[in-house]
């Protein structure tokens, strides 16, 4: 059933920075499939228009928002798009929304729950996956926050005011090429750039180099130009693997960090506002809300908490859970003027960004390079307004994203327990996302990783539940440490012959912005000056090459092959002794070595469902998915097979 729908819900509080609702459609999610005790789920598509008090302790948070045009009342007004799946009778949802934190722009709980294809509109069978989280009874409401997301029908985005254009700023542009190029955008791959401000401008300026850390040489001025003043065209073009950088003085500025207040906003409409209006019901449904974000929006939540921006306007709690997924040690360019939310850090591109800065622990510690103390999690009076938190990092965040330094002192030398509330889990021999059987290169030295960690963030989902539900403890944190001698220097790393990892893993440092640039957020120094390095670890492996710690998928336990995080790029795009970026490595066993440990495919798998159970009973994943994970490791041995014959 599809009714088009065009509403207007005013939400009901005096002061609300959730203003109004247009419902743009609403429509039947599968047919009006049933799912578990949860019954039909409906589909809601809206606009979200938000209204902000500049003067708000809640919002002066938000860098730059006392430049922004405000209405007549005073009031900053923005919007946001909306996706929500929802019961269609709310009373038997499970009284959870989960607040998808979208990743530019793209939904992320279908294909890290529900184990669906990757989608911005989950609507087929395919995208909406096995219907795990409707089965169990969540909300599902993705909001827009990002200001630049790409220029794609369907990409879920933030409508965010432009300060004055008299507000000009030094801005960087980065760029790697997998193939030769005549230029590129401004902006970070497909993003929304910041136009030039002026093209003739002395701070203007063009530099090349081989490495993250190598010498830069810098390209004539007569020999590169900008382009309808978003792209930079360069004579002879970009090379492979080559990394390009630009620095302009830049115009267009918007006050990014609007964005940290749609999530919280939006949250605490869903449980304190008039949700019933959009949910359906005159009562209030939605008790408790799970931030959840993976990657760049894992980095995002990271950031939303350090900033304080859990308190919403009328001091309540917005979020009651966190999730932060494969995030590494990682926040980002969130809330900072001329602010660009897509720049990640990864091992070539993107090096040197405001990205992993310290601090990098949720507990109070010192910096051992500047002498700075500080810890992620606000204290003193604000302490009360901190959620519960789950951090859950694969192997590729050891090596990409610097995961050790959210449990380790900054120097390495140490182990740091995580705060009461907030359990940290480490996913073994995970890539950056889930892998897929397809076990061929692309543009990689080796097979990619088809490791499928999701059956364990499946388990710890429902635990989060019942954590803030019924205050039933979740399992306990899983990582590496080095009281287990489980973690070291990538230096003291011992793989079996034939594996050689890389040699340059990702290691933050300190970087210079220029003054104010920690206080009040503006950039002064582009590129920034860079300063002493950071100590990371990367988790130890066995014999096989398989990491010792973390939660064991199956598939680790019973191998048939070394998995790891990281790979090397193919000589093809540049730059082949560094790593790939997210991209993991997989190592299948010869044919003897697989015929001496399972006599049959049939024996592989009875261990495989023999390690499940064992993975069930340690409450890292549901028993309703054992049958599930047995068939997914019997289609790795048919792929294996394929590859090399037993």
């Amino acid at each position: 059933m599809r009714l088009p729908v065009l509403a207007v819900f005013a939400a009901s509080i005096a002061v609300a920075a959730v203003d109004v609702i247009h419902i743009k459609e609403r429509t039947d999610v599968a047919e009006g499939k049933s799912f578990g005790s949860a019954g039909p789920y409906e589909r809601i598509t809206a606009t979200v228009h938000f209204r902000l008090d500049p003067k708000l302790e809640q919002n002066r948070r938000i860098i730059d928002l006392s430049l922004a045009p405000v209405d007549k009342d005073g009031f900053v007004r923005f919007s946001a798009d909306l996706l929500l799946l929802k019961p269609r009778d709310p009373s038997k949802g499970n009284g959870t929304a989960i607040i998808d934190v979208v990743n530019r722009g793209r939904v992320l709980s279908f294909s890290n729950f529900n184990r669906g294809a990757s989608s911005l509109d989950p609507q087929t069978p395919a995208e909406l996956g096995d219907g795990f989280v409707m089965d169990a009874g969540f909300t599902i409401a993705a909001i827009g926050w990002q200001w630049d997301t790409p220029q794609i029908p369907g990409r879920i985005g933030l409508q965010a005011p432009h300060l004055p254009a008299s507000i000009t700023g030094v801005v960087r542009g980065e760029f790697v090429p997998d193939k030769s190029v005549g230029g590129f955008s401004l902006g970070d791959r497909d993003h929304t750039p910041y136009p030039v401000a002026d093209e003739q401008d002395s701070i203007n300026h063009l530099y090349v180099r081989d490495v993250p850390d190598g010498a830069k040489k810098e390209i004539p001025r007569n020999r590169w130009r900008f382009v309808n003043k978003t792209n930079v065209e360069i004579d002879g073009g970009c090379e492979p693997g080559k990394i390009y950088e630009v620095v302009y003085r830049g115009t267009g500025a918007v006050p990014t960090g609007l964005g940290f207040a749609a999530v919280r906003d939006m949250a605490s409409f869903l449980k304190f506002g008039s949700s019933a209006m959009l949910l359906g019901d005159q009562q209030q449904f939605i008790k408790r809300t799970i931030a959840f974000g993976a990657s760049q929006t894992g980095r995002f939540l990271r950031h939303f908490v350090y900033q304080g921006f859990n308190e919403d306007e009328k001091s309540r709690p917005a979020l009651d859970g966190v999730w932060a997924h494969v995030a590494g040690a990682g926040r980002g360019g969130f809330n900072h003027r001329f602010a660009q939310p897509s720049r990640d850090g990864q091992p070539v591109l993107h090096y040197a960004w405001p990205v992993d800065l310290f601090p990098f622990l949720d507990t109070p510690s010192r910096d051992p390079l500047t002498a700075r103390e500080d810890g992620l999690l606000p204290r003193g009076p604000q302490a009360k307004f901190n959620p519960k938190i789950f951090y859950s990092n694969n192997s590729y965040e050891y090596w990409g994203r610097a995961a050790s330094l959210i449990h380790t002192t900054a120097d390495g030398a140490a182990d740091v327990a995580p705060s009461k509330d907030t359990r940290i889990y480490f996913f073994t021999g995970g890539a950056h996302g889930p892998g897929s059987l397809t076990l061929k290169r692309t543009n990689t030295q080796n097979i990619p990783n088809p490791l499928d960690f999701r059956w364990g963030m499946r388990g710890l989902l429902i635990a989060f539940h019942d954590w803030l539900k019924e205050g039933k403890e979740p399992p306990a944190s899983a990582f590496p440490s080095l009281a287990k001698q489980q973690i070291a220097p990538v230096s003291a790393l011992k793989y079996p012959n034939g594996i050689q990892p890389p040699r340059w893993p990702r290691v933050p440092q300190i970087l210079d912005f220029g003054p104010d640039f920690l206080n009040t957020g503006v950039v002064a120094t582009e590129p920034p000056k860079p300063g002493a390095a950071y100590r990371i670890l990367v988790p130890k492996v066995d014999r096989d090459g398989i990491e010792m710690s973390g939660i064991r998928m199956p598939e680790i336990d019973v191998p048939l092959g070394a998995y790891a995080g990281w790979n090397l790029r193919a000589a093809s795009i540049g730059n082949p002794d560094r790593m790939i970026a997210f991209v993991g490595s997989y190592f299948p066993f010869d044919s003897a070595e697989v015929k001496k440990r399972y006599s049959d495919k049939q024996t592989y798998l009875e261990s495989i469902r023999r390690a499940s159970e064992n993975l069930v009973s340690q409450h890292y994943a549901l028993r309703a998915d054992v049958d599930k994970i047995v068939e997914r490791a019997g289609q790795l041995w048919d792929a294996q097979l394929a590859l090399k014959p037993f």
